[in-house]
């Protein structure tokens, strides 16, 4: 909607970041209600970052858009990225993904065509389409809730940067600093961080 209304251009914006607070469990059946307001806007020189925060009385999930392009305005820079933990990560686990998995991801609504598309993915300069950010950080926690002895249903505070693209079929390193009642933590490839930043509570 807000690149609808001209506030960034829609073939350039990235997914920056994520986060997530539940507030209570969602029902086995229903229909919840959401609203959904611009939080901050961030001048970031170059381009802007639009925080969206979208609220029901079960969560509260903001999306930090990165606009190439849209910043200069004079706003202030907003917070820095959180630094990386020191030392060895606590434990270490595996992330594995499906070749299929960014297309079974599609059917919850986010059909962006770098994720299917050969063509467009390569219009972004990637060889082949890559997962969604969403979708990484969200397969995370399942591996990430094992390491720590934690269950995914407990989930209650959830945060990560969206580094690099993963390609659907790869698998990465979840490295854990910490424990279940806060850990901080990141996903890794062989050429580098694809999720940075992560925080996870499970209560």
């Amino acid at each position: 909607a807000l690149g609808a209304l001209g506030a960034f251009d829609t073939a350039t914006a990235l997914h920056g970041s994520q986060s997530l607070e539940v507030l209570a469990p969602l029902p086995r059946s229903g229909e919840i209600a959401m609203s959904a307001r611009v939080g901050e806007v961030w001048d970031k020189g170059r381009a802007a970052v639009f925080e969206v925060v979208v609220e029901s009385e079960f969560f509260i999930a903001t999306w930090s858009l990165f606009a190439p392009g849209a910043g200069g305005f004079g706003g202030e820079r907003g917070p820095s990225a959180p630094s990386a933990p020191e030392g060895d990560a606590d434990v270490v686990g595996t992330l594995a993904t499906r070749a299929d998995q960014a297309a079974l991801y599609r059917l919850t609504g986010d059909r962006h065509h770098i994720h299917i598309d050969p063509e467009a993915a390569a219009r972004i300069g990637q060889p082949r389409p890559i997962l969604h950010g969403l979708c990484t950080l969200a397969a995370a926690t399942l591996p990430l809730a094992d390491m720590l002895g934690g269950h995914p249903a407990d989930l209650k505070t959830l945060f990560g940067r969206f580094a690099a693209p993963v390609f659907p079929g790869d698998a990465a390193q979840v490295r854990a600093w910490g424990d279940a009642v806060d850990v901080r933590f990141d996903v890794v490839t062989a050429t580098g961080a694809v999720l940075s930043g992560g925080r996870a509570v499970f209560a």
